[in-house]
Formats: C-alpha cells, structure tokens, sequence
C-alpha cells in the first residue's frame, strides 16, 4: 500500500510524502516491524533519503534506534544499525540506545550497540552513564562485565586518539588524558550523589522534567511557589488513569530510583491540583490515593515487601504535605488520613511477621533442645508407666534410639523438617492468638528464629525505614514472643518443670543475644522478657520452696508474675523423681495471696467503673479521653528522642504494656505507636544503617 505513494501518480506532495513514510519509519522501528523496516531502508538511495528521514525523530524526540533499543526489538536494531543509524544519537533526556539496553538488562543488544562503537562514556543530562544503569546485584553481574572491558577499550581509544593529536606537543598526552578521564569520572560520581539527595525529584529520567541544556544541572525545588516544571497537570477525567498507573498497577521496588514514584507523582499532582485546580481536584485525589493504597494493602496482607514499599511512600508523602506551606495548612485532615494508614501498613508488618514466626516458635524455642542428657529425665506421675513400656519394648528401644539420634541431627539441618498441628502438641495459646491454626516445625532451632528477625530487619531497612519506626515494630515483635512462649509454657503441662524450664531459658536467650547483636535496644528486650524469665525462674526453683519466709523472699523478686500465674505453674508442675516438693503451708499461702489479688482486682474494676460514671455524667467525654492523653504523649516523646539522637536508640524504653489480669498475656495487644513529630524524621536518605551486626 506504501508504494503506491511513490509513484509519479501519488496523490501526496512531496512534505507529506516525507512526514508519512518517517511516521512509517519511526513506527515499524518502535513496534519491530522489521520486515516493513528493511523494506523502507532497502529502497534506492534517492528514494530513501527523498522520503524518509531516517535521523528523524517522533513527537518526544527518541529517534529511530532509540525506540528499537528501548522496547528490545534487536531484529530492529541490526537493521537500523546497518543502514547507517547513528549508534550514540541520544533522546531528549540524553538517554543513548546503549543507556536503554542497560536499563533493560538487554545484553545481546548491548554487546551489539559495543561491538559498533557505542560509547560507555556518553552521559546523560543527568551526568548518567551506562554504567550507572545496570542493575546491582547478581543480576546485574553479566552486563556489569560487558560494560567493564568497554569502558576500557573506550578509554583507552580516547588516549591513542589524544596521543595522535598532541604527539608534537610538549605536553605528556597520556598523563593528560589520564588525569582528564579521572576528573571526570569524579565530577560524575559527585553529580550522582547530589542527585540522589534531592528528595523531592520524581526519580523518573523523561523529557518532561528535563531542565533545559543550558540551564543548572541542580535546580532547586521551589517550596513556596508552584513552578511549572515542579508539578503534574491533570483533570478530573485523568484521575482514575493517573492512580491506576502509580498506585493500583505499581509493583514494589526497593531501588530508590523507583522506589517513590508514587509519593512523588502524588505530591506533584497535589501541588497543582491546590494552587491552580481547585479543591474538588484535591480532595479527588487525596481520597483516591488514600483508597488504592489501602486497598493494595489489602489485597495481599502478607507481602512484606509490599507493605514497606507502601509504609516509605506513605511516610514521604506526609512529609511532603508537611514541609510545602501551603499543602500544609491545605490537608490537614488528609495528613491525619495519612498517618492513620501508617499506622495500619504497621501492623499489618508486625502480623505478617508473627505470622511467619508462629510457624517455626513452638519447636524452636520450647522444643528444641540445647543441652544433652535430659532425654532420660523421669517424672512422678509417669514414671510406673515409663518403666512398664521400656521392659515390654526393651529391644524395640535400642532400635528407636538409633532413629532418635538421626533424628537429633537432622536438628540442625536446614532440610529435612516434617509439619505437624500444634494442637496435637498440646493446648492452646490462650487469648493471645484465639481461633488460629498454628504449625510446628520439627528440627527447627532458635536460629530459625532469629533468621526471620534478620528478614524482617533486612527489608525494613531497605525500604529505608526511619529507625524510629522500626525500632517500636521490634518492640512489638519482641513483646509478641515474649507473651506467646509464656502463654504456651504456661498452657501446657509437659514444659513446667525444671529441667526444660532450663532449655527453654538458653533457647529464649539466644533471642536476647540477637538483639544485641544487631544493636536494638536490650531494655527494651529485658522489658519484655521479664515475665518470661521470670516464670522460668519460678519453675526452676519453686519445689525448693519449704518455708513461708524464704517463698515471700522469692516471689519478691517476681515482680513480673501475678499471683494466678504463680499458682497455675505450682498446680501444673511436674516432679521429678526424687525432687524435693513445695512445702504444703508455702501452697496453702500462695492460695490466700491469690485470693486476696483476685478481690482486690474486682475492688479496683468496681473503682474504676465508678470513675467512669462520675466523669461522664460531670465532664461528657473529656474524662473518657484524658487518661490516653499521657501515655500518648510520651511514647511521642520518646520517639521523638530517638529520632533526634541516634545514640539513644540503643537505650530505647518501650511503653509500659497492660498488666495481666488473669493467667495469660494478651499478645495481641498492639502497644502504642507514633510517628515523629518533627517532619524531617519521617523520612532517612544517604543515612548509615542504624541497626545490623
């Protein structure tokens, strides 16, 4: 159809003709067309250079090569190459094709563009060279090597090249051009981190938020004043599109580059849509975005990695709207919006790493045993039984030890773990975790453990997370393990006693050990672990109790445990054959403590039901909310501390959590959270890991 164009009778002028087939051209190179390519290229010269300009460019001003690269058409790309394409042409942003190979991971193109002397060294306007492209990790290891050897020999031809053109002069070539390369390469390095430190950009290299060749590579962003290249136009029909392709489609990306495209575009849009598109324009889009986020998060509660890329997006967009004057007093409401969905993507972290944990708790830590030589330990109550079964099955047993010593080793190995229910284990985990379905892994070990810890830490970290923040979710975590083991320990019989109370006390410490070593604070774990420790404590030594005054002396220091907890371990615990037993008076007297605790209890909630009449009826609801009003203001101080000074980080106090009022802890109780109050806290770039080994 395309030739009939050319032909005398052509119904075209001559400028159609030529915007027609470059569009042809332009197109077939975009979508890969190589069949229509090598056509329109093998034409006859004067046809060709008649009709089609192929150094041509399309309406952004990618020229032909370019689009080919950019979208991995390499068929294209021989074609255009060997009809006499420019291999370094740049677009707008001065992204060449060997740029867009890179950013593609697209190494035959890349080898190909190298191979026809493609630059390395060409950069950018954002002083962007091939290299700074290629993606880190293993995964970028195959070009990282491609481009290496490239830049060499690039170099290298730029010396011979300097050589031959100062060969008569009295200056060293060779030094010079060394000394000029590596000028360069430094004054590149220090762009890039300049770069990296604008906050506000959109991260995005495009020709739309180019700045002009001739103006300063670093522009300052303008907080006061809306400039036209620091905002997103839109209309109310471009919404839904606009949040669709930022926030509904987007995909988690933990390299910074992307990673805040969406808090950028959001804030960007927020910009316009205040200062020139009206408030319906922002109110549409702060509910939209609300929305999707949410909705996203939803959508797939245990992407932890998902949940971190929105909780850094959320947290940049707050600081945005905090830190642009008029956004500030514009969205006051959406601000609080904001960190009440914050305050949401957390928790749904904590439970996802709960949730991972749960599986593997129960055998590492109450089950898996450190120390060798208990295995035999006998207790009364089943002592007869045990002795019974062993002279029935005596020669069955040297079989079955033979199998419990593989299956001791197979402890400590990553592979070979079978999973069972843990309600065929023992009981329940009490209030803590109601109504759950929990499984344990046989053969894991603390390391198991503290291997999820390291994952959760690792990600939070990744996504760059305020230290602030994750501090307070190890808090919970922490305060989640330390009730789930009491809760378990406690609930079920064949742990209270004293030889596994032992091993579960070195199971446990190696958590203990884990925060140290990653620099969290240890208050905050010895808090938390405290009524553990101290209901280890109790089983270890209560049947040594025969005297009234040495059992107040002991449970003096059991500050931790109340007084049902206590008698629940001495009521459940199991003896050991020949251990001595709790006098019967120090039982006796741990029945009258208990009940006097459990009047007391009912005097103060009968107080405290009193109190709350009393201040409804005299003050409405203020005296309903002033109780929250202190203990909300100094878990924001304390915050705010740590957020302000770094070093406090490794003193960090948790809040105080509920005392327990019945046997069991409550470890879905979610202590208190807070932001930072001051905004440049709510954000961490360019900042050294503030926790890790």
């Amino acid at each position: 159809d395309l030739a009939e164009y050319l032909t005398a009778t052509s119904p075209l002028s001559p400028d159609q003709k030529r915007i027609l087939f470059t569009a042809v051209y332009l197109r077939a190179a975009s979508s890969g067309n190589s069949d229509l390519l090598e056509w329109l290229v093998s034409l006859p010269d004067w046809v060709a250079r008649k009709w089609v300009d192929l150094d041509g460019r399309d309406q952004e001003g990618n020229p032909a090569l370019v689009l080919a690269v950019a979208f991995g058409h390499a068929e294209a790309v021989r074609i255009l190459v060997e009809s006499g394409a420019h291999v370094n042409e740049a677009d707008r942003a001065g992204w060449t094709a060997l740029h867009w190979a890179v950013q593609n991971n697209d190494i035959p193109i890349a080898s190909y563009l190298l191979n026809h002397r493609a630059s390395p060294l060409l950069a950018s306007r954002r002083g962007l060279t091939a290299r700074d492209l290629v993606k880190p990790g293993s995964e970028g290891l195959a070009m990282r090597e491609v481009l290496s050897s490239a830049w060499e020999a690039a170099i290298e031809r730029e010396r011979a090249a300097r050589r031959t053109a100062d060969e008569t002069g009295g200056v060293d070539a060779s030094t010079a051009s060394w000394e000029e390369d590596r000028e360069r390469e430094r004054a590149e390095e220090k762009q890039r981190e300049t770069v990296e430190r604008r906050k506000w950009q959109l991260a995005l290299d495009s020709a739309e938020l180019e700045t002009p060749a001739s103006a300063a590579a670093e522009q300052a962003f303008d907080w006061d004043r809306c400039q036209p290249d620091q905002m997103i136009v839109f209309s109310l029909l471009d919404l839904p599109m606009l949040l669709d392709v930022v926030v509904s489609f987007v995909r988690p990306i933990h390299t910074r580059k992307y990673r805040y495209i969406p808090a950028n575009v959001i804030f960007l849009a927020a910009r316009y849509a205040h200062h020139l598109g009206g408030t319906e324009l922002l109110d549409e889009l702060m509910f939209g975005a609300l929305e999707r986020i949410e909705n996203n998060i939803h959508r797939q509660p245990e992407d932890m990695a998902g949940c971190a890329f929105w909780l850094s997006n959320c947290l940049l967009i707050l600081y945005y709207l905090r830190t642009e004057p008029n956004l500030a007093e514009a969205t006051t409401d959406y601000q609080a919006h904001f960190a009440d969905l914050i305050n949401e993507i957390f928790v749904f972290i904590i439970r996802d790493a709960e949730r991972r944990i749960d599986r593997v708790l129960e055998a590492a830590i109450l089950e898996h045993e450190p120390l060798a030589g208990f295995e035999d330990v006998a207790f009364e109550d089943e002592w007869a039984s045990t002795r019974f079964v062993k002279k029935l099955t005596g020669r069955a047993k040297k079989n079955a030890g033979i199998r419990n010593s593989t299956s001791a080793m197979s402890l400590f190995s990553d592979s070979g773990s079978v999973s069972s229910s843990a309600d065929g284990i023992g009981g329940a985990g009490g209030p803590g975790s109601p109504g759950r379905q929990r499984t344990t892994t046989i053969g894991s070990t603390p390391k198991d453990v503290t291997d999820l810890l390291s994952a959760t830490l690792y990600v939070l970290q990744l996504y760059e997370i305020p230290p602030a923040i994750i501090v307070q979710a190890f808090s919970q975590l922490f305060y989640w393990l330390a009730c789930e083991i009491f809760n378990r320990l406690l609930t079920q019989r064949k742990y209270l006693c004293r030889s596994r109370a032992m091993q579960i006390r070195l199971n446990a410490s190696n958590l203990e050990d884990w925060a140290r070593a990653n620099r969290l604070s240890t208050k905050m774990v010895s808090v938390h672990f405290a009524p553990l420790n101290q209901l280890l404590q109790w089983l270890q030594c209560l049947s040594a109790e025969s005297s009234i005054d040495g059992l107040i002396s002991t449970v003096d220091t059991l500050r931790g445990l109340n007084p049902p907890q206590l008698r629940r371990a001495v009521r459940e615990y199991r003896y050991e054959v020949d251990e001595t037993k709790m006098d019967e008076d120090c039982i006796e007297y741990l029945a009258q403590v208990e009940k006097q605790w459990e009047r007391q209890q009912l005097q103060r909630c009968q107080a405290n039901d009193a109190t709350a009449q009393t201040g409804q009826a005299d003050e409405g609801a203020t005296a309903g909310t002033g109780a929250a009003v202190l203990p909300s203001s100094k878990i924001a101080q304390a915050v705010d501390a740590i957020s302000s000074d770094p070093a406090s980080l490794s003193t960090y106090a948790p809040p105080k959590h509920p005392d327990s009022l019945g046997e069991l802890l409550n470890s879905r109780h979610m202590l208190p959270f807070a932001l930072p109050t001051s905004t440049e806290h709510l954000v961490r770039f360019d900042q050294p890991t503030a926790f890790g080994p």
